[in-house]
């Protein structure tokens, strides 16, 4: 259990990230990026700017912001394996309904460092970013398990 507990402690936040970032643009209507978010299977995304640049994130939790203060309810439900089926929001933009302090973390930062962000601020993903702020990769917790699970069965 040690030697699993050491491999975990030498991993950088790139040995873990998923790569293949999918992006919401600010400019995009909140039923964009329902589609955009529904049809990749994922419950949130980094937003960026014009530049590529990470602004903020939305996730199902704005949705549900969203509609309950348009509407007076959400409806949401969970189907396949956890994934929300987001309800569109139509011709709002994501810029207006999205969280914009987004916590970003370097892809050399070791995953601790990364793990006691998502502990302290009580989120579910890390955006990483290059030197420029343009995401260039996503760290969950369920990445976390995952690193675990592996580190545990080699």
């Amino acid at each position: 259990m040690n030697s699993a507990i050491e491999r975990l402690l030498t991993l950088r936040v790139k040995d873990m990230m998923r790569r293949d970032v999918l992006v919401v643009r600010k400019t995009d209507t909140m039923e964009q990026a329902a589609a955009t978010l529904s049809e990749a299977g994922v419950s949130g995304a980094p937003v960026v700017d014009e530049a590529g640049r990470c602004v903020g994130i939305v996730s199902g939790a704005d949705f549900v912001r969203q509609q309950s203060t348009r509407n007076g309810t959400a409806t949401m439900s969970a189907e396949n394996g956890g994934v929300y089926q987001l309800q569109p929001c139509h011709d709002q933009l994501v810029a207006d309904h999205m969280t914009p302090v987004v916590q970003t973390v370097d892809p050399e930062s070791p995953i601790i460092n990364a793990a006691r962000v998502l502990c302290e601020e009580r989120i579910h993903r890390l955006v990483v970013v290059d030197e420029n702020g343009r995401p260039e990769g996503v760290l969950s917790s369920l990445d976390f398990v995952a690193a675990m699970v592996a580190a545990i069965e080699e």
